[in-house]
């Protein structure tokens, strides 16, 4: 009876270590998971950034859509005619 009894208890423990090793395991995986995405962002972060020397001024924005020479000439020379 006590060999029986023994035997169960000792499946029921080799479960219940079973479970708890898998749940460490997804635990870990996620946690690490988790810090590739992380790493993953920031190299995509560093990439997408402009390439410029540190202590440099920003870049200029690009001029607006009507400013251009060749617009300020044509009206000048529709003002001439």
């Amino acid at each position: 009876m006590l060999d029986e009894d023994y035997e169960h208890s000792h499946e029921d423990h080799q479960k219940a270590v079973e479970a708890l090793q898998k749940s460490i395991f997804y635990d870990v995986k996620d946690h690490f998971g988790a810090e590739e995405v992380e790493k993953q962002a920031e190299k995509k972060r560093k990439q997408d950034s402009p390439k410029t020397p540190p202590g440099s001024p920003p870049p200029l924005p690009p001029p607006p859509p009507g400013a251009s020479g060749a617009s300020g000439s044509t009206g000048a020379s529709e003002s001439a005619q």
